[in-house]
């Protein structure tokens, strides 16, 4: 008799044991079912700009060569293309307006009487692929005058605007007295920070 019970209980130690086992196998198991199910994380990528500046890089001088005097009225182009160049870096979006204003021509004092230049059929280009405008002007002297601009988000990047020499023109009447001298005109140009009403 003594010796059945001992075989009895190895047998129930041994049952007990693979119980155990098997338990462990399905704890194991469960950690990994739940990290494979396991919503994924959210993370941000981001990047600030600070504002730049509004910038009038480039101006063109105007030569309309050596002529003769004449009594008649003449119409002179320039001697080469003119080209001005802007850029707008403030990320704000309002735009801008370039005008200029010329002063009389003059030589040693004498002033070329109704003389007056005109810029017409500029050709215009911005990086961004934007909206500039240029507006055809009789620079009537002392007097500034809307050459080129850009309405409310228009205009970022940079933006230039070129004359062919062809149209930069220098009207000057028969009836002006003129010198055999040189004469020059100043030419004053001005950016604003916001357009005016087109």
């Amino acid at each position: 008799g003594k010796i059945q019970m001992k075989s009895l209980s190895l047998k129930s130690t041994s049952a007990l044991a693979l119980a155990l086992i098997t338990g462990g196998v399905v704890v194991t198991a469960t950690p990994v079912a739940a990290a494979v199910q396991s919503s994924p994380s959210s993370t941000t990528g981001k990047v600030e700009f600070t504002a730049g500046d509004l910038t009038l890089n480039q101006v063109p001088n105007f030569d309309f060569g050596t002529q003769n005097i004449l009594s008649t009225d003449q119409t002179y182009t320039a001697t080469a293309d003119g080209e001005t160049k802007i850029t707008d870096l403030r990320g704000d979006g309002n735009g801008w307006e370039l005008t200029v204003k010329a002063t009389e021509l003059t030589a040693g004092g004498k002033t070329l009487k109704n003389a007056q230049m005109s810029l017409e059929n500029g050709t215009t280009a911005n990086t961004n692929s934007e909206t500039v405008t240029a507006t055809d002007a009789v620079l009537v002297p002392n007097t500034a005058a809307k050459v080129f601009s850009a309405v409310a988000n228009n205009g970022n990047g940079e933006s230039t605007l070129t004359w062919d020499k062809a149209n930069a023109k220098l009207f000057v009447p028969g009836a002006s007295t003129k010198s055999a001298a040189e004469y020059t005109a100043t030419l004053t140009w001005t950016l604003a920070d916001a357009p005016t009403a087109p």
